[in-house]
């Protein structure tokens, strides 16, 4: 089986040109843009198109950011996921986003050339899904119904990354002054508290902390701010992944904080 999916994805990725899409990327240029709402977007702005849910998530280093829009009796998937770590993470996640169905064959084609270094397309004639990467970026459009056409919305989009290409991205990240910890050791049962400071001048308000992945040794008990509050929950030592993400061009910069647990005195 394993090996089974692993020939049925290589036969996908020679098919869309996936490897020859990475040569040459400069991996220190980036998309730095402070993503509009997609009510203000070219094609959807005055529409009564309508957005009704979103989502902003952190891990690692990538931020994913996803508006749901309704329009009567159609509804549209915009996607936007930005990796502060170069253009390898983007194409995985297109990969992975095709290759998540169980059918023989992965359901998706080559997409239109002028969409960024690699896309793919779900639908015959104008397409139902459209996913791409550009550097550090990857988007994805996608309709529940095939009732319109989104390839001018994408190149609209592609356009404003382009406009936005920066030199060298991590000139950019959300910069962190320093983290406090109350106490490097703590005994099972314990708690310590973690304080985020980010360099001063950057706007507060567009910062989002997120707590990413948390080992066995430690419980998180409490998220507020730029402060983490956990528990030791057994022996060894903790580790902690901390995001500190900007909300408009999702950028990130991600942190690891280590606290050792020793056993309780209590009997």
């Amino acid at each position: 089986m394993i090996n089974g999916e692993t020939e049925r994805v290589k036969r996908f990725k020679s098919l869309i040109g996936y490897e020859e899409a990475l040569k040459g990327l400069d991996p220190n240029k980036g998309v730095v843009c402070d993503w509009p709402d997609p009510s203000s977007w070219e094609g959807l702005k005055g529409s009564l198109w309508k957005i009704y849910g979103e989502t902003l998530r952190a891990e690692r280093a990538v931020v994913i950011r996803r508006w749901f829009l309704r329009q009567g009796d159609q509804t549209l998937l915009i996607e936007i996921v930005v990796s502060s770590a170069g253009p390898n993470v983007p194409t995985e996640h297109l990969l992975k986003i095709a290759s998540s169905s169980t059918l023989p064959e992965i359901p998706f084609a080559k997409g239109p050339k002028d969409l960024g270094q690699l896309a793919i397309q779900f639908g015959n004639g104008e397409p139902k899904i459209l996913i791409w990467t550009f550097y550090n970026v990857c988007f994805r459009i996608q309709q529940m119904e095939q009732k319109i056409n989104i390839l001018p919305l994408a190149r609209w989009i592609q356009n404003l990354a382009e406009k936005h290409l920066a030199v060298r991205l991590a000139d950019h990240l959300p910069k962190v002054n320093s983290v406090n910890i109350s106490a490097k050791q703590i005994r099972v049962g314990e708690t310590v508290t973690i304080k985020v400071h980010p360099i001063h001048g950057q706007d507060p308000d567009r910062l989002l902390l997120e707590v990413g992945a948390v080992n066995d040794a430690l419980d998180l008990t409490m998220k507020e701010g730029f402060s983490v509050g956990l528990n030791g929950k057994k022996p060894g030592q903790g580790e902690l992944e901390i995001i500190v993400a900007d909300k408009k061009n999702l950028l990130c910069s991600p942190l690891l904080v280590r606290v050792e647990i020793v056993e309780s005195d209590k009997k």
